[in-house]
């Protein structure tokens, strides 16, 4: 599909004006997979524009900004999923902001607290999905039902052992890219998995 359009918004203002812009030139030129993509950039493009708060877990409306990983082992043959806890679900590991306007830095600090692997490293700094998708109501946390933005990164783990299983996880594993497409039941993490492969030739080459 065709980059989307640049529509006319505000100049931001207040906080992390630097890091909002950066987001927002990445979504802008953003070559959407398909029209589901296509919804959440727009999305993702109203939020960060109207308000600096967007990288806050306590900002439910419209939602926050989280990031995420597909994480491959060394030889990129394998990809690591997470049964999350509370979704009950195969899942990639990621999550929420929590004020911290680089979403990169995010991905990685998620991906090293929900594995315990210490040596993950981005293999490209391009952005993988653009996924607007609803999180469900926590009543005992006071949470709302609300949306997640989430910005979704390729990084590698140069071992497949030694990881460990967080109180967010059920269990982990490293799973090849066929059967994480069996796995998962989120259409996000499946079609972007599929891109993957669809590039293959374009992930061989990427190098730590």
């Amino acid at each position: 599909m065709a980059n989307v359009e640049q529509a006319s918004y505000p100049e931001l203002t207040g906080r992390h004006i630097e890091e909002r812009q950066n987001l927002l030139n990445i979504l802008h030129g953003f070559h959407s997979y398909d029209e589901i993509e296509a919804q959440s950039i727009k999305h993702c493009i109203a939020l960060i524009s109207s308000t600096d708060q967007c990288f806050e877990r306590e900002y439910f409306n419209p939602g926050h900004l989280t990031a995420s990983a597909i994480i491959v082992n060394r030889s990129k043959t394998k990809v690591l999923l997470t049964h999350h806890r509370k979704l009950d679900m195969w899942l990639q590991l990621g999550g929420h902001a929590d004020g911290h306007p680089v979403l990169m830095d995010v991905a990685l600090m998620e991906a090293h607290e929900e594995s315990g692997l210490d040596n993950i490293k981005p293999l490209t700094d391009e952005v993988l999905r653009i996924d607007r998708h609803i999180f469900p109501a926590q009543p005992h946390k006071d949470v709302p039902e609300h949306y997640h933005h989430d910005f979704m990164y390729l990084l590698q783990a140069d071992t497949e052992d030694d990881y460990n299983v967080s109180h967010e996880s059920n269990a982990l594993r490293w799973v090849t890219f066929d059967e994480a497409k069996d796995m998962v039941n989120d259409k996000a993490i499946k079609q972007t998995i599929k891109k993957l492969q669809e590039r293959w030739d374009w992930v061989q080459s990427l190098a730590i």
